[in-house]
């Protein structure tokens, strides 16, 4: 098979920023309002001035607000130096940004479209996997030659607002977490919490999809934890009253 390169069309990374703003300005308003809501609670009913959540959501939204639009530049450039590379045994990714993944043709597992037209490259390796956004170059050719690689399936059912779903649950989990004195309710969110804040920083530094200025920005997860940590210390009086 000779060696063909895909890219991406320049007009769909409209499509991409236009859904980015409609859905990450109203997760960081409604963050804000908890935070907000969070402070006012905490004052009227005397809580420790060593809650420093109502302090750290407002500075990580403007943070966020701020990133946004930098975030949109920084997936720009990916965008516009996507590759896929393919030839008889491999299919490889190049991006500027993030690590190039290269999958040979006996470690692909399954090749999986969405509903939304996007193509997932999967191995037994699940970091190592190649995306491919609906808006590629030659779409049918790309098809065709995937073919040569194994069946494509069809995915069941829409995954495209898992995120918002995990947003919206983790602002709730913090409200509940930071607002109650029940200290049983207090402990489970608190542990879940912390169990899901570790678990999506790691996962954000394995990602291979993801650039290294947001890697580095993941890093302010442990300001949110500190606090955590710090409620339950005082709530639960593990050190004693």
């Amino acid at each position: 098979m000779p060696m063909k390169t895909f890219k991406l069309d320049p007009c769909g990374f409209k499509e991409i920023r236009q859904k980015t703003l409609l859905r990450t300005i109203p997760i960081a308003v409604l963050a804000a309002l908890a935070g907000l809501y969070i402070s006012s609670v905490n004052q009227n009913t005397g809580t420790s001035s060593l809650d420093t959540l109502p302090i750290v959501i407002p500075i990580m939204i403007v943070a966020l607000c701020f990133g946004i639009f930098s975030g949109l530049k920084r997936q720009k450039d990916m965008w516009d130096t996507y590759e896929l590379t393919i030839d008889g045994e491999t299919i490889s990714r190049t991006q500027n940004n993030v690590p190039t993944v290269t999958i040979k043709k006996d470690d692909l597992q399954e090749i999986v479209e969405s509903p939304q037209g996007h193509i997932l490259l999967k191995t037994g390796n699940r970091t190592n996997l190649i995306n491919i956004p609906s808006s590629v170059q030659d779409r049918d050719e790309l098809l065709n030659t995937l073919a040569g690689f194994g069946q494509i399936n069809k995915e069941v059912g829409n995954k495209s607002n898992l995120t918002l779903f995990i947003s919206l649950a983790g602002i709730g989990l913090m409200l509940v977490f930071f607002v109650s004195k029940d200290k049983s309710i207090i402990l489970l969110t608190g542990t879940i919490l912390t169990g899901g804040l570790l678990w999506a920083f790691f996962e954000i530094q394995k990602s291979k999809l993801i650039d290294k200025k947001t890697k580095r920005g993941a890093y302010f997860i442990f300001l949110v934890l500190f606090s955590i940590i710090g409620r339950l210390l005082m709530e639960l009086k593990i050190f004693g009253t």
